[in-house]
């Protein structure tokens, strides 16, 4: 298993505006070749700010199924 990388929201924003570059990266996480996680406030940050209709709805809810989500604790 790869090691763990932390995504910033603007990979997974430039991904769904069609970049190359975070296409690649994304491309790699499904292949299993990068393993990526985000935090819960970026989630909540990308579904309140850049899902904006059904479609990217529907993308970003199959997109995130990949991402290990890191939850917020007082630890």
């Amino acid at each position: 298993m790869p090691e763990l990388a932390l995504l910033d929201e603007s990979v997974l924003v430039q991904y769904m505006a069609g970049d190359d570059g975070a296409r690649m990266l994304i491309d790699k996480l499904l292949a299993g070749e990068v393993s990526l996680a985000l935090t819960a406030s970026t989630a909540l940050h990308l579904w309140s700010h850049h899902v904006s209709d059904r479609k990217a709805e529907i993308h970003m809810s199959a997109m995130i199924r990949f991402i290990e989500q890191i939850p917020l604790t007082g630890d």
